[in-house]
């Protein structure tokens, strides 16, 4: 329609120049006003509905009734931001932690697992799994309150599209999600507190003969027997290879013989055990005979 006013506009300004008198020439260039007026109301018309097009559906939300959790994305369509049903926050995180670069797209549809599909996982008592879709057409299915990926029991074949086309089935999240906090702790490690009033410590063992010291670098730990024989010398946080977290270099703040501050009196029978913390809130148990550390976890 734009192109045929357009001709039209041409064809009249051909005639207002070729023998027309000047009566003829002003209808002809009122015309072309008229005409004008009307190919910019068309191409605007034209260029809001373009414009409508490109508007993005509403993000894609999930509400279970169950659980009183909520479910929504972020702008980015690809974060999940779990709201209780008071507003506060449950959760923020990619279920993906960007294992696939990005290739499987955006989450277009958030929905409740079917006991058909449950069927296809690991199953535990009042489970609620819930299924993302991503634009590719790949799906994912979460336990929110984990937030984790759920592998099917059996990838591929010809079953349902929650385990055919799981991205669990297709991407490492385990490593995925390793690197994600890596790199996220990373970004938030500090120096600590200075060094230079750190003093070194011994920590006499209950129930056995033996004294732990700690050196004056805060890492370096050794242990000797009642006869002053050494009995083993080693970094505990590297013999584990634990890696640096809320400091770049932690370092040993306490030696007990219980979880917590205080040392309880030795009992009879009790094996000898030593439970040693970092400044970073890490911990575990060291085996005072071999030098050995069990990571036992961090806040």
């Amino acid at each position: 329609m734009v192109d045929a006013a357009r001709r039209g506009l041409v064809g009249l300004t051909v005639s207002a120049c070729c023998g027309a008198t000047p009566s003829m020439r002003q209808a002809v260039m009122r015309l072309r006003g008229l005409l004008a007026l009307s190919i910019l109301i068309i191409v605007s018309g034209q260029a809001s509905a373009t414009g409508a097009d490109k508007v993005e559906a509403p993000r894609p939300f999930f509400a279970d009734a169950d659980l009183n959790i909520a479910i929504q994305t972020r702008d980015d369509r690809r974060t999940l931001v779990a709201t209780r049903g008071t507003g506060v926050y449950a959760g923020v995180f990619d279920p993906l932690f960007n294992a696939d670069r990005g290739r499987a797209g955006k989450i277009v549809a958030i929905r409740l697992a079917t006991p058909s599909e449950m069927a296809d996982f690991p199953h535990r008592e009042a489970d609620h799994f819930y299924v993302f879709t991503y634009s590719t057409g790949d799906l994912l299915v979460v336990d929110v309150r984990g937030d984790g990926a759920i592998r099917p029991t059996r990838c591929g074949g010809n079953g349902l599209a929650s385990a055919r086309r799981n991205l669990a089935c297709k991407l490492d999240l385990r490593k995925a999600k390793l690197r994600f906090i890596d790199a996220l702790n990373t970004e938030f490690l500090s120096d600590g507190p200075s060094m230079r009033d750190y003093k070194a410590f011994d920590f006499p063992v209950p129930c056995s003969d033996i004294v732990i010291h700690v050196d004056a670098d805060g890492r370096t730990v050794s242990a000797t027997n009642g006869s002053g024989r050494r009995l083993w010398r080693a970094d505990p946080f590297k013999r584990a290879h634990l890696k640096p977290y809320r400091f770049f270099r932690p370092t040993i703040s306490r030696l007990g013989s219980s979880p917590q501050p205080g040392s309880s009196a030795c009992q009879a029978g009790e094996s000898a055990t030593v439970f040693l913390s970092y400044n970073s809130t890490q911990s575990g148990t060291l085996d005072p005979h071999t030098g050995r550390f069990d990571f036992g976890g961090q806040d």
